[in-house]
């Protein structure tokens, strides 16, 4: 009697496993998730880990990046060949637009003179490559400081301190000065004696070079920028997940949108997951967020739980949808997980 007891108790208990995996592999199963997160434009970006050293994302949503400084000794009228370098690589993939560029953009060299005189400073310019350039000469007053603005023409100077001097060389008017850039370098530092008709001087004094890259995070429309978060980064949970085991499957994503890009999503990882989204979230304004209903179709060769999707690497492609289009930094993004759906 025990013995068939025991042996119906198992029957029982397998036919229940067996429904909960024949259950979980139905074409059309729905599980509801409503996983909510909240996130600031900045982090949605990718700007929240940036060192506060290298970045200053004010209300006037204006980036900078520190290029770095040289110190040298100098004669008055000698030449030295020391290299300022700006790496496209190093900079946000905000900043780094596939199709377009920022609207304006450029590079604030400043220098400081030590010498109680005052002295011309010029020096040459190149990006990538193209031809070098030479800068016009300016001069720096003795014992002091002067900040020098390279850029586009005709363009809002997008820095946070106001230089003193602005150029605007040709090898600049193009778009590689908003982000599309390998490298580029300012070099062939000349200090010469100021004051006319002047013997030449024996002066000398460590001369000391910084650089920093500003952009104002401004797009023309149909600028591309191709940005990499996860749902791990913008704080979704998908735990719950962690019971579901689809090949094929559709997460219903709910995003309300604060930026004027319509926004696409795909995603993928080395465990052999891969990803598309069915349909692009539309833009917004900070004033007007827009909600969307977006579906991410999940193809998962990697035979791990469904909950694995969220530390997937998601590669989002947002594309201005106006002229002036502004990547704001403290506007609220929100995107809710609403259900994953299984698909045969």
């Amino acid at each position: 009697m025990k013995k068939s007891f025991l042996f119906a108790a198992a029957a029982v208990l397998f036919a229940a496993t067996s429904c909960e995996i024949f259950k979980n592999s139905l074409n059309g199963q729905e599980v509801k998730v409503d996983e909510t997160a909240n996130v600031t434009s900045k982090e949605f970006v990718g700007l929240k880990g940036i060192p506060s050293a290298a970045l200053s994302f004010d209300k006037k949503d204006i980036i900078e990046i520190e290029a770095g400084q040289i110190t040298e000794n100098v004669s008055l009228g000698s030449t030295f060949s020391k290299t300022l370098e700006i790496k496209g690589e190093s900079l946000p993939e905000i900043v780094k637009p596939m199709e377009g560029s920022a609207e304006n953009a450029g590079i604030a060299f400043t220098v400081k003179n030590p010498l109680d005189k005052p002295v011309l400073f010029e020096a040459k310019v190149k990006i990538d490559d193209l031809s070098e350039e030479k800068l016009p000469v300016f001069e720096i007053p003795a014992a002091s400081t002067k900040t020098v603005f390279i850029g586009k023409k005709d363009k809002d100077i997008p820095c946070t301190e106001k230089p003193d001097e602005v150029f605007a060389p040709s090898i600049l008017q193009n778009d590689r000065i908003g982000g599309k850039f390998n490298t580029i370098d300012l070099f062939e530092f000349k200090v010469s004696e100021a004051t006319k008709g002047a013997a030449p001087a024996a002066a000398s004094g460590d001369f000391t070079i910084s650089a920093k890259y500003c952009s104002a995070l401004v797009f023309p429309k149909g600028t591309k920028i191709t940005i990499h978060r996860s749902f791990h980064d913008m704080n979704l949970n998908l735990d719950r997940l962690s019971e579901y085991m689809f090949d094929k499957y559709d997460v219903y994503l709910t995003i309300t949108n604060p930026l004027p890009f319509e926004i696409q999503a795909s995603a993928k990882n080395e465990d052999g997951i891969t990803a598309n989204s069915q349909n692009a979230a539309k833009a917004g304004t900070p004033e007007n967020p827009v909600k969307s209903s977006v579906v991410l179709r999940v193809e998962d060769k990697s035979g791990l739980k469904v909950n694995h999707i969220e530390s997937a690497d998601l590669t989002l492609v947002l594309t201005s949808a106006k002229d002036g289009a502004e990547l704001t930094s403290s506007s609220p993004f929100e995107i809710t997980v609403d259900k994953i759906v299984n698909v045969k």
